[in-house]
């Protein structure tokens, strides 16, 4: 056999053509063995190192991205929150001022209502007032031409007096302030 091709066992128990002892063969594949695994044991804790190394390295790398992403992510939520803010703020003051103009509009109609119902009533009023005064004057010129004259006069003949009267008190100035 090749050097390159010889197995484990042949490593640990070389076959010489000289017989050694088996003591000395056991102790020497003893030795080759404790050697093995010594260097198996190294390299399995050198390979734990840099993964435990590399494992950190790799914690630290994600950590900071992570910090970084979620830094990111806060700033996109503020700009986001704030715009919305904004937006809800616009759209309040915009409904506002149209719920109050709507409102401004509604009292402004009312008190144009309430304005022109009070002006009936208050020409109404001035009316019945009138007629209450046209009769009582009426009465009053009626039992005055009757004391004077001694008799009643018709409704026209009544109305040509007063009217004659009213136009005259009016030249006198008698219904000026």
């Amino acid at each position: 056999m090749s050097k390159k091709n010889k197995s484990l066992l042949e490593t640990l128990f070389p076959t010489d053509k000289k017989p050694k002892s088996h003591a000395k063969q056991t102790e020497k594949a003893k030795k080759k063995a404790d050697k093995i695994v010594e260097d198996a044991v190294d390299k399995s804790t050198e390979i734990l190192e840099q993964t435990v190394f590399l494992d950190k390295e790799l914690k630290d790398e994600l950590s900071a991205e992570l910090k970084g992403a979620v830094a990111e992510i806060a700033e996109t939520a503020k700009i986001e929150i704030a715009r919305e803010i904004a937006e809800s703020m616009q759209e309040f003051s915009t409904t506002l001022t149209q719920t109050l103009r709507t409102a401004e509009a509604d009292i402004q109609s009312k008190i144009d209502d309430q304005y022109k119902t009070m002006q009936q009533e208050l020409t109404d009023y001035k009316k019945e007032r009138m007629d209450r005064l046209d009769a009582h004057v009426s009465k009053q010129v009626q039992e005055l031409a009757r004391q004077v004259f001694g008799k009643t006069i018709s409704g026209p003949e009544h109305d040509k007096l007063v009217s004659d009267a009213l136009e005259k008190a009016e030249k006198e100035g008698l219904f000026k302030d």
